[in-house]
């Protein structure tokens, strides 16, 4: 009895579910994305929005250092993260990213279409880097945590059918980073 109720949890038990998002690289994202900033966490606060019932959202307030692409109507900014947690009840939402009060970060955002025009991360965690001490000498670096996503990876030929990627975290070294998307962000401006 103990055997098959055993069998039985384990059949039962799977993985939780990824979140899925286009694979992009450091310049697909920077296309993808209507701004991008270096700056600061000063705070973070969930809500629960009147335009989506049962969804937590956090809303990251943002100090902006540099401005990488696109035009920041202010010095700080508010970006709104699914999930998060408000009093009792928490939203887990699997990639998305992890801001917390201090954190330095260089975010790639948009604007989606709803009344309020708030700012999202471009691609969950695929748009978030998080800027820290270097792991050993050398530069600082920046890291995209994608844990919790899976990258679609389209065939652009049309033959098979999209391949799914387990994301893992990469780390770049801030300066190639912010070469990379100053470089994208001048192509894109021509």
């Amino acid at each position: 009895m103990r055997a098959t109720l055993l069998s039985l949890l384990l059949l039962l038990a799977r993985p939780a579910a990824a979140t899925q998002v286009l694979a992009m690289s450091v310049e697909e994202t920077t296309d993808a994305a209507e701004l991008v900033v270096r700056g600061t966490v000063e705070g973070v606060r969930t809500v629960r929005p009147d335009t989506a019932p049962g969804r937590i959202v956090t809303l990251a307030t943002v100090r902006v250092s540099a401005t990488l692409k696109g035009h920041a109507a202010a010095s700080t900014l508010v970006v709104t993260v699914p999930g998060g947690q408000d009093g009792r009840f928490a939203q887990v939402v699997a990639g998305a990213p992890q801001l917390s009060p201090g954190d330095e970060v260089v975010l790639f955002l948009e604007r989606v279409t709803r009344p309020d025009g708030a700012l999202v991360v471009t691609g969950l965690a695929v748009g978030c880097w998080h800027v820290g001490p270097p792991p050993a000498a050398g530069p600082t670096h920046a890291v995209s945590r994608r844990r919790g996503l899976t990258l679609v990876q389209p065939d652009l030929a049309g033959v098979r059918a999209p391949s799914l990627i387990p994301a893992i975290d990469v780390q770049l070294p801030l300066p190639e980073l912010l070469s990379r998307i100053a470089g994208q962000a001048t192509k894109g401006n021509r």
